[in-house]
């Protein structure tokens, strides 16, 4: 009879807690997010601050590419040492691809009739964006390895972390602006949490 191991069932135990967790924080956050932006500067603000991560969500998803599937196939099959050069490889094919996705959205902002926020929102939103895609390689790395724990972690704090600055904000009675910022802390925050560890294993 075939038996799950014990790494492979606790690897999968922990991903499904981190994965209810996180969300829920999420939905939290999104729901601080608009209650503020409509109390301070109603539909206007929200939908500034909706039409700012929809041209980060195209961002995200033209610049994956589909690298972390290629990634995750190559690496399976190499020790550290070709894994670590498989994942240098893609992460500068990645960053190069978001580069010229950037460069891309920013002349398509520049020639609509967009006002100074968006602009800038987007722009600030890339940070968190560009973390959130290097993020996802690096969790093919613990993948690989059964071991996820950490990216477990890393993803409820990054996403407490960015519920929290989202009340301090809300509190404070910030804009558009500073709820982008909320994002990015949190995108950073998960970066930071799995790089910390994936060195270990590269």
């Amino acid at each position: 009879m075939w038996v799950l191991s014990p790494r492979l069932l606790s690897g999968t135990v922990v991903s499904t807690v981190g994965r209810i967790i996180g969300p829920f924080l999420s939905v939290v956050t999104v729901g601080v997010v608009t209650r503020s932006l409509a109390a301070g500067g109603g539909v206007a603000a929200y939908g500034t601050y909706a039409t700012i991560f929809a041209f980060l969500a195209i961002v995200a998803v033209v610049a994956d590419g589909g690298l972390y599937l290629v990634f995750t196939k190559w690496a399976a099959r190499e020790d550290s040492y070709g894994e670590s050069r498989i994942f240098q490889a893609v992460l500068r094919v990645r960053f190069a691809s978001l580069g010229i996705v950037l460069v891309l959205l920013a002349i398509v902002v520049l020639a609509l009739p967009y006002p100074s926020v968006v602009r800038i929102g987007i722009l600030l939103g890339a940070i968190g964006i560009s973390s959130q895609l290097v993020t996802q390689l690096v969790l093919g790395v613990f993948q690989k390895r059964l071991r996820m724990l950490t990216p477990a972690v890393s993803e409820v704090l990054g996403r407490g972390a960015a519920l929290l600055a989202s009340l301090f904000i809300s509190w404070r009675g910030g804009g558009v602006l500073a709820f982008v910022g909320a994002y990015v802390v949190g995108a950073l925050g998960r970066l930071l949490g799995n790089l910390l560890v994936v060195r270990r294993f590269l």
